[in-house]
């Protein structure tokens, strides 16, 4: 009988970026060290939340040699529900939301490509990066800054490509190649007007 209840999952930021983590990558094992990095915290309190999380059942641990890696469980009966709350919450849109949507002359920031794709539930190759479309008149050293901070935070490389606004609602080919395929908005400035029609 599983220790942990799903009640128990979190209580910490820790926990929530763990779950974030683990649960958007079903497929893959984590190792303690590496989800220490992505979630820039020691490992007694990573191994502390792995344990709970593992005693609901919602994550599974595999032992090599002195070794434990972690993986999502995609057949427990909550994991889309905590999937869906813990990257809402805690994951790679959430994260790169704050970041991007702090850069002053940020109007909104929209997540596409394959990283998108996956996350949609859309199948296919898993991404080696992520596409990041903001819109407004930023700087772009600031927007290259805040890649670098997406970088770190996510595990993975991050391209900013800046639009101004109107070119959302008068698309070239790039952006009607953004808006014809999977995509998340991940910040809006609602008193812009010009984006009325684009939602998070």
């Amino acid at each position: 009988m599983n220790k942990s209840s799903v009640g128990s999952l979190f209580k910490s930021e820790t926990m929530g970026k763990l779950l974030a983590i683990i649960l958007s990558e079903p497929e893959r094992e984590f190792a303690v060290s590496e989800l220490c990095t992505l979630v820039s915290g020691s490992q007694p309190t990573v191994w502390r939340e792995l344990d709970i999380a593992v005693g609901t059942g919602l994550v599974k641990v595999r032992k090599v040699g002195r070794s434990s890696l972690y993986q999502g469980n995609f057949q427990h009966p909550m994991y889309p529900h905590l999937l869906a709350l813990a990257s809402h919450s805690f994951g790679i849109p959430a994260v790169l939301g704050k970041i991007f949507s702090a850069v002053h002359g940020v109007e909104a920031v929209v997540l596409f490509g394959s990283w998108a794709a996956r996350f949609l539930g859309v199948e296919g190759q898993p991404p080696n990066d992520i596409d990041v479309l903001i819109l407004g008149k930023p700087s772009r050293e600031e927007i290259f800054a805040a890649a670098a901070r997406a970088e770190k935070a996510a595990g993975m490389e991050v391209n900013a490509t800046v639009r101004s606004v109107s070119s959302w609602r008068n698309p070239d080919s790039f952006i009607q190649h953004v808006q014809s395929n999977p995509h998340l908005v991940l910040f809006v400035n609602p008193t812009n007007e010009n984006l009325a029609g684009l939602t998070l």
